[in-house]
């Protein structure tokens, strides 16, 4: 017969042994979790700046399109035509999306989502400002800003616009809503999610 110290000892130290173990497996289950979890948050985030980086081509795309057929065929732009024109190339685009046309004094005189835009004013815009600036720099995304004609945050693919001799003539925007991008963002974790969960 086993003495009872030696009894409770030994069950002391099996307890021990139980837990630990188990606080081990538990903790190696949790570290595979979490590297798991970096590596579908850097999938996440290698998906998602490829889906911004085609938006972005698709907009420079049209406002290729735009300024080549404004150096082919010049024509007033603060017209309801020009503003079929913009209509038309932007087509098919999602309504995240406009082109926008901004003369010298920061007006905007035209815009791909209606006729006639609403008066506003960019000058005060830290874009609008570095393209008069910086003729050396014809295209840049700009900062996240509040637009004014719709009261949503957006940020642009801004076309410097140059008279034949160099001189400032305005701004060619490409708009994109921050709404969309956060949106996209959801609809790739999603995927990710169930792609995963999936296999």
């Amino acid at each position: 017969m086993h003495p009872p110290g030696l009894i409770i000892s030994f069950a002391t130290a099996f307890c021990l042994f139980v837990v630990t173990a188990t606080s081990s497996i538990v903790w190696t289950q949790r570290a595979a979790e979490i590297r798991q979890a970096g590596i579908n948050l850097q999938n996440l985030s290698l998906a998602v700046a490829d889906q911004v980086d085609r938006i972005i081509a698709s907009l420079e795309y049209v406002e290729d399109r735009l300024l080549d057929h404004m150096q082919r065929a010049p024509a007033a732009r603060d017209s309801e035509p020009f503003h079929n024109l913009m209509r038309d190339m932007a087509f098919g685009m999602s309504q995240a999306y406009a082109l926008v046309l901004v003369d010298k004094r920061g007006n905007i005189v035209n815009r791909s989502q209606d006729w006639p835009p609403a008066p506003v004013n960019v000058a005060d815009r830290g874009y609008f400002q570095f393209a008069r600036a910086h003729p050396e720099t014809p295209s840049f995304v700009s900062e996240v800003v509040i637009s004014r004609q719709t009261g949503r945050p957006t940020f642009n693919i801004v076309r410097r616009l140059s008279e034949p001799d160099g001189t400032f003539a305005g701004v060619l925007l490409g708009t994109i809503e921050v709404d969309y991008i956060q949106q996209l963002f959801g609809v790739t974790a999603n995927r990710r999610q169930v792609e995963t969960h999936g296999r």
